[in-house]
This record gives C-alpha cells, structure tokens and sequence, in this order.
C-alpha cells in the first residue's frame, strides 16, 4: 500500500506543480496567491490532527 501512496503523491505534486508554473505563466500569480492563502488554515488544520 505505501508504494501507491507514494507514487500517488508524486502525480500530485507534479500535476500541482505543472498547473502552478501555468498560473504564474498566465499572469495569474495573484489569483495562485489567494488560494494558497485560502488553503493554509486547512493545512494547519491537518497538521493539528496528526499530532
């Protein structure tokens, strides 16, 4: 089970990555920035619960 969570995790990454590098290409890094803003609480959310 931890080789397909790993190998899905690395799609994500690489799909995020690509989709983030075709924002800022786009002139959308404020757009990118507010969502990252958006997504940190969650983030932070997450990080509690696993502790």
């Amino acid at each position: 089970m931890a080789p397909l969570i790993e190998r899905m995790f690395r799609y994500t990454w690489f799909l995020a990555t690509e989709r983030r590098d075709a924002m800022v290409r786009e002139g959308r890094g404020d757009e990118l920035e507010k969502l990252v803003a958006e997504a940190r609480p969650f983030q932070d959310s997450l990080r509690r619960d696993a502790a």
